[in-house]
């Protein structure tokens, strides 16, 4: 059995805390169990030789897709010859799109979701006949969505099927967050389909930067004007309003790093566009906020040194694409859970109460040391 948590190290179990922690893995196992069994039950497994299409179903996202790109890539390596298609219920078009992140090699065909009991989509899906349904499932999915996903499985008439978890939950919200951290997303993924018998070599994260240039637009001439000197990235925005380090704080930061002789690039989406403007305090501040294609922020953060943000779908881009970074959480998830990997290589700073309580001296300290480190 797989859990995706463990004891935090720096806990000692009362009679009370062992308890508690024994009911939450007692819970974890009993639906974990039912999952796998009703998976057993409706499918059956066949030999790896046979498989010659697979469906993958993963929602969320930008940094749900981010964080997804390692198992992903794992699938596509244990099954080279297979023709793959992907499930998702992230946009196919426009900004943010499933598309843009993912190596135009590893997918047949997209196909987008907003129910599972939409005819149309079981209809296509059916005409397909795979031989293998694979979910990748999201960190906060429901028992009742794990069931769905593999009715959907037996309805399109896939042959076998795997990945079904559940890694999160709120029961006994209080106690999960006092007794465990857990696995980062990336992480979870990669255990789920080792406990499902697939044996590989973490692949790291293979984004799709093919035919990817910083063009002649005047906002990304400016942005390579400005590259020569020392950067630091910043991403003020966030999804949820929770989730927002105060833009007075990075304020602060910029105006400490703009005196050490630092230039800034501002990175979020068209909605971050007027908060971003209020960093712009110098003309070595430039606000990209919504101006480019998003996976073209991931050129603009290799030519950083550093990116300082919230916990956002460009931060996750901002570590895939080999920066160092200093990420910023509140208290709402779960500890571990969007971590950047290799937290000896970043910083990561959560808050004890609200994200408003990080002191600005801290993102300053953490920065300097990386930067140092460079």
């Amino acid at each position: 059995m797989y859990f995706a948590f463990k004891q935090k190290k720096d806990i000692s179990l009362s009679l009370i805390s062992g308890v508690f922690k024994r009911i939450i893995v007692a819970y974890y196992t009993v639906i974990n169990i039912i999952i796998y069994i009703l998976g057993k039950f409706l499918f059956t497994k066949i030999d790896k030789i046979d498989i010659k299409r697979i469906l993958i179903l993963r929602s969320g996202g930008m940094g749900d897709t981010i964080t997804a790109l390692p198992a992903l890539t794992v699938i596509k390596q244990c099954f080279p010859e297979a023709i793959i298609n992907l499930l998702t219920n992230n946009p196919l078009s426009g900004r943010n799109s499933v598309q843009e992140f993912t190596p135009k090699d590893y997918f047949a065909s997209f196909y987008f979701y907003k129910t599972f009991v939409d005819k149309q989509i079981i209809k296509q899906l059916k005409q397909y006949k795979y031989d293998l349904f694979i979910e990748l499932p999201t960190y906060n999915c429901s028992l009742a969505f794990e069931i769905r996903s593999i009715m959907l499985a037996k309805i399109i008439n896939a042959k076998s099927g795997f990945g079904w978890h559940i890694s999160s939950t709120m029961f006994l919200k209080n106690q999960q967050e006092k007794l465990f951290e857990f696995d980062t997303n990336r992480i979870r993924l990669l255990n789920i389909l080792k406990y499902y018998g697939l044996k590989f070599i973490d692949p790291g994260y293979l984004l799709e930067q093919n035919n990817l240039q910083i063009s002649e637009s005047d906002v990304e001439k400016r942005f390579m004007s400005l590259s020569s000197q020392k950067m630091i990235a910043i991403i003020p925005g966030a999804g949820r309003e929770e989730n927002k380090w105060p833009i007075e704080n990075f304020k602060e930061v910029i105006n400490y790093f703009l005196a050490n002789g630092y230039s800034f690039v501002i990175i979020g989406g068209e909605q971050d566009s007027a908060l971003a403007e209020t960093l712009c305090i110098s003309n070595d501040v430039i606000n990209l906020c919504g101006k480019i294609q998003p996976l073209k922020n991931a050129l603009i953060f290799k030519k950083c040194a550093l990116v300082i943000g919230n916990d956002t779908g460009p931060m996750h881009l901002a570590y895939a694409s080999g920066t160092k970074v200093v990420a910023l959480f509140s208290k709402r998830d779960y500890t571990g859970k969007w971590y950047p990997p290799e937290e000896s290589r970043n910083a990561i700073l959560r808050a004890k109460v609200n994200i408003q309580d990080i002191p600005v001296s801290d993102i300053i300290n953490k920065s300097l040391k990386i930067l140092s480190s460079n």
